[in-house]
């Protein structure tokens, strides 16, 4: 099921990196503005309908109430927990800090905008059958190996495209092999962590994207601020290669945790 839901933000992620400058901003006048309040207004119809269609009847049962503080404390003493967790944050940084640039660095590769957002859409043809297949039948001992991997074969791809700039298709198509299973795999993690008690699963699952999306921030920033300093995204490629690397050490360590 992780893998499941997984597919939507790929699917659509795919559709507005293919299709923003071949169609959307022609439509804008070439407005960037313009491009983002259409977006955003598709976001706000779309949590309209969702919130319409998930509201659910008051059946008057009482509602459990625990200490989140005392739940979050309780988590955060697990080493298990700490290492997921560090890992998500890792793990968005290279998600968010390579997708949100990777038109830009396509284009300094010699492609034009159109055929540069055409080639960002590349990575989510493989990383689609990659969520749906990696996450369902990969046995739980050898999950952490596994997320390790996926992390040095995403930054072994961002090193491809960005600082050796090869044939972009294969590294491309590489990084969507490996950089999008990583959440799944870590929120499987997290949820199967003894430690974790199921009535706590949605808890603790909220608190894996609430401390993974602050990587989600810093990733863009950081590379955005590394491409002012020298001028080149290679420096911005060295850095999210180096928060895969961070990801093995840090799943080394779950491994050796729970063996």
């Amino acid at each position: 099921a992780v893998g499941i839901y997984t597919t939507g933000p790929w699917i659509g992620g795919m559709a507005s990196l293919a299709l923003t400058n071949s169609v959307v901003m022609p439509l804008t006048n070439y407005s960037w503005r313009m491009t983002f309040v259409c977006y955003g207004v598709m976001t706000f119809v779309f949590a309209g309908l969702w919130w319409g269609f998930t509201r659910e009847a008051d059946t008057g049962a009482p509602t459990e109430r625990f200490n989140v503080l005392a739940m979050l404390a309780d988590l955060f003493k697990v080493r298990s927990v700490r290492l997921i967790l560090l890992s998500g944050l890792l793990a968005f940084g290279i998600m968010h800090g390579y997708f949100a640039w990777l038109p830009k660095i396509l284009e300094n590769t010699g492609m034009s905008p159109a055929k540069a957002g055409i080639a960002s859409a590349l990575p989510f043809l493989t990383s689609i059958p990659s969520v749906l297949i990696f996450p369902r039948f990969v046995q739980p001992h050898y999950r952490g190996w596994l997320i390790g991997l996926m992390a040095l074969l995403a930054g072994l791809s961002i090193i491809w495209v960005v600082i050796m700039q090869w044939p972009a298709v294969p590294g491309l198509l590489l990084f969507g092999l490996s950089g999008p299973c990583l959440m799944p795999l870590l929120v499987l993690s997290l949820m199967e962590t003894p430690e974790v008690a199921s009535k706590y699963l949605g808890s603790a699952t909220g608190v894996f994207f609430c401390v993974a999306e602050v990587g989600g921030f810093l990733g863009p920033f950081v590379v955005g601020y590394l491409v002012d300093v020298f001028g080149t995204f290679a420096s911005g490629g060295l850095f999210l290669c180096g928060l895969g690397v961070a990801i093995f050490g840090l799943m080394f360590l779950l491994q050796t945790t729970s063996n």
